[in-house]
């Protein structure tokens, strides 16, 4: 499943150690600018919420102090995309601020997720659309917990012109191996993809006992329309039984 060769280019894949994944606390900002005339000058502002334009109205850059957390991280641009002849030629025509970027998600070990053992499991089942479960690995001189790939805190860092040089390919952990690589991926793909349609079941449909909760509404016993119950989706809530045996649980319900 995991691979470790130093001599490979950076790729879809690898997984390094402390890298920091960077978002804004909330929408107030501390920023740092550049003192004009000055590029090795800074001078700190007072907080203020963006985007940030100069008296013309034009969009201006600063840098902005924002929390970061360091874990594991592993690299989610398609290879292509990094290493790519076509993709160098054009960013060599950008200013640097300008150039491709490479995106990477942190691995947030299993250790530090917290819930009961359904949850974890799910977990472990790539259940939840926004993880992707990896085991923990330890050969080869590879060491790797036990973790999740987190995709809602995705991040990006500038590439360098030889993307190789981008980070330092000596600390690379291990590099995920196909079909691993692509199943990663593929999941991430899947989540940020998702239409944004509410997800709620049409009026009729029916649901078996045991079977997880994933719309809040009023539910009804399918063979006698009895027990009428609100059930809540949260916490991966499973449906009980049906109020008849073999029953099941049909979504539309009215409260009595």
């Amino acid at each position: 499943m995991y691979l470790r060769n130093p001599a490979l280019p950076l790729s879809q894949g690898d997984i390094f150690p402390e890298f920091p994944s960077i978002y804004l606390p909330n929408r107030e900002v501390l920023v740092v600018s550049e003192v004009e005339g000055n590029e090795r000058a800074y001078q700190v502002e007072a907080p203020q919420p963006g985007p940030w334009r100069d008296a013309a109205g034009r969009t201006i850059t600063k840098n902005v102090i924002v929390r970061a957390a360091e874990s594991n991280i592993i690299v989610i641009s398609q290879t292509c995309d990094v290493e790519r002849a076509e993709t160098r030629v054009i960013d060599g025509m950008l200013r640097p601020g300008l150039r491709s970027w490479v995106t990477y998600c942190p691995m947030i070990p299993m250790r530090d997720i917290e819930g009961d053992q359904n949850r974890l499991d799910n977990i472990r089942k790539n259940e939840l659309v926004y993880l992707h479960w990896l085991p923990e690995y330890g050969s080869a001189g590879i060491d790797l917990a036990e973790s999740v790939v987190c995709f809602p805190q995705v991040s990006s860092i500038l590439k360098a012109e030889v993307p190789s040089q981008t980070s330092d390919l000596a600390s690379r952990i291990a590099s995920l191996e196909s079909p691993f690589r692509e199943q990663v991926a593929a999941r991430f793909a899947y989540f940020f993809s998702r239409v944004a349609l509410p997800m709620q079941y049409p009026v009729g449909t029916t649901h078996a006992p045991g079977s997880l909760v994933r719309e809040t509404g009023n539910y009804v016993c399918s063979a006698c329309g009895g027990e009428n119950t609100l059930l809540e989706a949260r916490d991966r809530r499973r449906f009980p039984n049906a109020h008849c045996a073999g029953a099941r649980w049909r979504f539309g319900g009215r409260p009595q």
